[in-house]
């Protein structure tokens, strides 16, 4: 009898056992198809709910099939720590033949869950809002006269160009970047004493920086995680004032290019301003 019992139990788990594994792995894998190659996404069947497909846990890739003959667009998904779901629109990837579609949306959607995991923001923040968002800052610290100050600059120099404007900051770049600060850089000034004329490396910084002071606070605000978009230490080619330099490498005990920004700085040296004449072989500067 108690070997019938035994038995029994026994049977009992297996069965259990078989019926978790069944649910949780066939018949997902069925619910979830297949959409990373061409074929797999061609025989889905037209639906507004995406397919979804595992890339890591708690993220997913997604591709919406609204229509037959047509490209369906692609979105990522990711499951917070408490449990919600947050949603993040991709597009369509058109300029890609469709081979490559698959590889483009899974590189971005995991760049976004990077994003998430270091603590990112979930909402999709534009170049438009961190400078509207930078101003208020002013505002709000009592600085009226800068902050009218600020937004004549933004209006005359970022939000001018709407397609830069409306660019989310997380996909930022550095040639984005880059682009915007060499047509600033050739655009003749609209003030001052050499208005019309070619701007100075002075001029061009003191635009230049209240831009720069808002992605910032993007990135302390954790509306961005990273500002690879725009910073960079290179080789100083500008004017001497406003740039925080280093030693000679030469002169320094950190080898290149392992140095950190904090470890490069000249020490008792914060800014060149007047007065200084020299300018050191390396610098640390800005893309923008």
């Amino acid at each position: 009898m108690e070997i019938y019992k035994a038995c029994a139990g026994l049977c009992a788990v297996l069965q259990a056992g078989f019926s978790y594994f069944f649910h949780t792995h066939f018949l997902i894998a069925k619910k979830m198809a297949g959409i990373d190659t061409v074929i797999q996404r061609d025989k889905l069947k037209p639906r507004r709910d995406p397919y979804f497909q595992r890339l890591e846990k708690g993220a997913f890739i997604g591709y919406r099939k609204m229509n037959a003959g047509t490209a369906g667009t692609w979105l990522a998904r990711y499951q917070t720590a408490d449990g919600k779901q947050q949603y993040k629109p991709l597009g369509d990837f058109a300029h890609l033949i469709p081979s490559e579609r698959y590889k483009a949306a899974t590189e971005q959607a995991r760049a976004w869950f990077h994003h998430l995991g270091r603590g990112g923001a979930t909402t999709v923040t534009t170049i438009a809002d961190v400078c509207r968002r930078y101003i208020a800052h002013q505002e709000s610290q009592g600085k009226q006269s800068g902050a009218k100050d600020v937004r004549r600059r933004f209006d005359t120099y970022v939000l001018n160009n709407k397609r830069f404007a409306a660019v989310d900051v997380q996909k930022l770049t550095p040639a984005m970047v880059g682009d915007w600060r060499k047509a600033l850089e050739l655009a003749p000034t609209k003030a001052g004493a050499n208005i019309g004329g070619t701007r100075t490396s002075s001029s061009l910084n003191r635009d230049i920086a209240p831009f720069r002071a808002a992605l910032n606070l993007a990135l302390s605000d954790r509306l961005v995680t990273s500002d690879a978009a725009w910073s960079v230490k290179a080789r100083s080619q500008y004017h001497r004032q406003r740039l925080i330099f280093s030693q000679r490498r030469q002169k320094t005990n950190c080898p290149q290019p392992t140095c950190s920004p904090v470890q490069m700085v000249r020490p008792g040296i914060r800014t060149l301003g007047r007065g200084h004449s020299r300018m050191p072989h390396w610098a640390l500067v800005y893309l923008m």
